[in-house]
């Protein structure tokens, strides 16, 4: 017997597309302050919706790619 529809659909799990400074601060593991800085000179696009700032994911992981290596 399979589950009912709305079952699956409410066990899957919904991939993140847009993050707050806070939320991405901790998704790519640099401070808050380095996130910030790095809007705030152009290196990260963010979008503003009212007072709310939302970082794309895609963004995020094309900042790491570009940083240079320790």
């Amino acid at each position: 017997m399979t589950a009912p529809a709305y079952l699956v659909a409410m066990a899957a799990p919904v991939e993140k597309r847009g993050f707050s400074p806070e939320d991405a601060a901790t998704y790519t593991g640099l401070g808050i302050y380095k996130i910030r800085m790095f809007i705030r000179k152009y290196h990260l696009p963010a979008k503003h919706h009212g007072r709310d700032i939302i970082i794309l994911k895609e963004d995020l992981d094309a900042l790491l790619d570009g940083l240079e290596s320790a």
